[in-house]
Parts: C-alpha cells; structure tokens; sequence
C-alpha cells in the first residue's frame, strides 16, 4: 500500500471539502431551525426569523410548517451530519482512508432523507393527509421550485458524487495502471 497523495495532487477533492463545510453550515443554522419547531417570523433567533422571511414564506411550505418528519430530518442533519461533515472535510483534505465507509454511509443516508424531503417537495402529502386527516385539505408541494431546488438539489447530486468518488477501497491512493 502506498502512502495517500496530497491534497494538491487530488484537486477535485477540493470541491468536496468547501461543499461539506458549506453543508455543515447550512446544517448549523438551517437545519437546526425547522428541528427546533420552524421557521417563527417573531423569533428572538435570528435564523428562525430569516428563514420564515427570505427562504419559506410563499415558497416552501413543507419548511414553514415543518411537520414532524421533516423536524426529525433537519434534527438529523443539524446535530449528527453537521459535525460529521466537519470531520469528513478535515479527513478528505489530510487524505485518511478511514473515512471511506462512513462517507459511504452518509452519502446513503443524505440522498435517502433528502429523496423522501424531495418526493414531499414535488408531489405533496395530500394523499396522506386525506386518509389521516380527512377533509383538512392541506398539502406541502412547494410554491417556487427554482428557489427551492437551488437549495435542496445539491442534497441529491451531492451524495451520489461521494459514493462514486469514495466507492474505491483506497480513494486517496494513487489509481494503479
């Protein structure tokens, strides 16, 4: 086995690193919003206020009203993905091979909730919320799509990028003729 290259020999790895600070972020301070009870207009944390104002209101009302699926998601994303994507960027930039299977496992699991958070994105829960809650007439389908998906698209695209970069037993060897 030889030794892992460097980071200047594995320049697209760059890309990864600055996408998973940037999601951890994002996790940080938007996640943590919708799985601590939503978006509040009224709030004294000023992410919860922003949120409502500038992200959620008249665009996406699965965020605004954030049902109990979608707090669990974002307390996912907020206080266990969030931290893990610290360490994975960290672990990327120093070339550390022990990263591999639990970047394989949260690439899974983002794309996973982040297909489920889509499908309630495009399609809406009506269906659902007409067998539970009949006559309620309610429904989560977004409002903008191109603002919406500027933000959530790279929750899809992303994960499937590091399950084919991290899919090699050894990523930061050199690839063998």
């Amino acid at each position: 086995m030889s030794q892992p290259l460097s980071i200047d020999q594995r320049k697209f790895d760059w890309f990864y690193v600055v996408v998973l600070c940037i999601f951890s972020l994002f996790s940080f301070f938007g996640d943590s919003t919708p799985a601590t009870g939503g978006p509040d207009p009224h709030s004294g944390w000023i992410m919860k206020r922003l949120i409502h104002d500038i992200y959620a209101m008249g665009k996406d009302p699965l965020v605004l009203h954030s049902p109990v699926f979608v707090r669990v998601a974002c307390f996912f994303a907020a206080f266990i993905f969030g931290p893990f994507q610290l360490v994975a960027a960290w672990a990327i930039l120093k070339g550390k091979h022990w990263i591999r299977t639990p970047m394989l496992v949260y690439a899974g699991a983002l794309f996973e909730g982040s297909f489920i958070f889509e499908w309630a994105e495009w399609f809406g829960d009506k269906p659902f919320f007409d067998r539970v809650c009949p006559g309620a007439n309610f429904d989560f389908v977004q409002q903008n799509a191109l603002w919406v998906q500027s933000f959530n698209l790279p929750y899809i695209v992303v994960p499937v990028m590091l399950i084919w970069r991290f899919w090699p037993e050894r990523p930061f060897e050199p690839k063998q003729a």
